[in-house]
């Protein structure tokens, strides 16, 4: 199992370095960048329908800068950038509004685009791997398959 510090060391990147790529590069430079995934999905949290993500993770461990819009694609949220276990979030940081927009107005049309296809992750980390805002999944997945709905 991965330390924290042997995470970010594999990937380079750490929570104030993500976000200084997020705050000044164009959002495809910090694709082309850090990521190891580029999605545009539902969210897990309660009052969010969707979110922009750029990610990269372990069996363990998570970094990734998300983007939350609402059920018309508007942008409904700061942007986080976070690193997180598969059980708790171990260090974040919200972007304020104006640097969020401003992000946002890059990849509107992309949001909209996307919103028809948005679908639940089927099981959360299948592959083996930590997701972005892994403890979420997780509740949302016992919630899904505990419902009545889900057994039909």
């Amino acid at each position: 199992m991965t330390t924290d510090l042997e995470f970010l060391d594999n990937f380079g990147f750490d929570v104030e370095s993500l976000e200084d790529v997020v705050r000044f590069d164009p959002i495809w430079e910090v694709w082309e960048q850090f990521g190891s995934f580029q999605d545009i999905k539902r969210s897990p949290r309660p009052g969010e329908h969707g979110v922009f993500e750029i990610s990269d993770s372990d069996k363990n461990h998570s970094l990734s800068f998300l983007l939350p819009f609402d059920e018309t694609g508007a942008l409904s949220g700061p942007g986080r950038i976070a690193l997180e276990s598969r059980e708790e979030e171990i260090e974040s940081q919200e972007l304020d509004m104006a640097v969020s927009r401003e992000i946002w107005v890059e990849i509107e049309d992309d949001i909209r685009d996307a919103l028809p296809q948005l679908g639940w992750e089927s099981r959360p980390g299948n592959d083996g791997f930590c997701l972005a805002d892994h403890r979420y999944w997780v509740q949302k997945y016992a919630t899904v398959t505990a419902s009545p709905e889900s057994s039909a």
